[in-house]
C-alpha cells in the first residue's frame, strides 16, 4: 500500500551509483508493499538530515552513529546495517581509511599532531570521532562537508591528513580520480555500520524484513556496482555504547 511515509538512503549516494541505489529502494518498496507497510516516495539529497530522521513519519532512512548516539536515542529504532564485504571488518561493521597524499613521509602521530587534518563534519563517526580517538583534538581543522571533499582536499594539498569511510573510500579508488594520487596510512579499529532507520512508532520487524529480502534479491551487477553483499542485524545496544566506538 501507498501512504504518506518518508524514506530516504543518503549516506553512499554519489553521481554514478544513485541510479543504482533508486534501483534497490525500487526492491525495498516492493517489499514493503507485500508486508502491508506504507510506501513512500524515495527523497534523495540533499535534504536536512535531522528532521527527517526525527519524523515520526520516517519509513526508512540510513545514519551515522554520532548522531544517532547524540540525538537519536529513543526517537529512532535501529533495523541493522548493511553489509558492504568490507575487508578486516565483520558483516555489517566499517572501519575508517587514514588517508594522504602519496608522498607523505610523516608519522601517523606527526600529521595529527602538526599537520592539517580534513573532516567531512564535526558529527561523522568515521570522519572525526576515528580522528579524535587517534589522538587529534580537531582544533582548526578543514571542515569539509563529505568525505569526497576531504579525499580531493588532501590531493590538492589543503589538508595533510583526513579519515575516510571505508565504503567510500572504496568507491573513491573506483570511481573518484582524486583518491589514485592517495594512499591508506592506518586503518582504525572496526565499529558497527551505519545504522538503517526507521521512527520509534514504525512496524520495525516488518520493515527489517523487507530490507533483508530486497538485498537478498539485488541482481549480482546491481550488487557490484554498489560493492553491496547483504543486510545484517545488529542490536541497538551496539551502538549505545560509546566505548565500542
Amino acid at each position: 500500500m501507498s501512504g504518506a511515509g518518508i524514506a530516504s538512503l543518503p549516506m553512499y549516494v554519489t553521481e554514478r551509483t544513485a541510479a543504482d541505489w533508486r534501483m534497490l529502494w525500487a526492491l525495498i518498496a516492493g517489499e514493503l508493499a507485500a508486508a502491508d507497510v506504507a510506501v513512500p516516495s524515495l527523497i534523495e539529497p540533499p535534504f536536512e538530515l535531522m528532521p527527517h530522521w526525527t519524523a515520526p513519519e520516517l519509513v526508512l532512512s540510513q545514519t551515522c552513529s554520532k548522531p544517532y548516539r547524540d540525538s537519536l536515542v529513543g526517537r529512532v529504532r535501529i533495523l541493522g546495517a548493511f553489509d558492504f564485504g568490507l575487508e578486516g571488518c565483520p558483516a555489517g561493521y566499517y572501519r575508517s581509511a587514514i588517508v594522504v597524499r602519496g608522498g607523505e613521509t610523516r608519522t601517523l602521530a606527526a600529521l595529527i599532531d602538526g599537520g592539517r587534518v580534513a573532516i567531512n563534519g564535526a558529527d561523522s563517526q568515521s570522519g572525526a570521532v576515528a580522528l579524535q580517538r587517534l589522538g587529534s583534538d580537531l582544533a582548526g581543522v578543514l571542515v569539509t562537508g563529505a568525505h569526497l571533499a576531504s579525499i580531493d582536499a588532501v590531493a590538492a594539498g589543503g589538508a595533510d591528513v583526513a579519515a575516510i569511510d571505508a565504503q567510500t573510500w572504496r568507491l573513491a579508488q573506483r570511481d573518484h580520480d582524486a583518491a589514485g594520487s592517495l594512499r591508506v596510512l592506518h586503518w582504525t579499529k572496526p565499529t558497527p555500520g551505519l545504522p538503517l532507520i526507521c521512527a520509534a512508532g514504525q512496524p520495525v520487524e516488518r520493515i527489517a524484513g523487507a530490507v533483508a529480502r530486497a538485498v537478498s534479491a539485488m541482481s549480482p551487477g546491481l550488487s557490484a556496482r554498489l560493492a553491496l553483499r547483504g543486510f545484517v542485524r545488529l542490536p541497538e545496544a551496539l551502538y549505545n555504547d560509546p566505548s565500542i566506538f
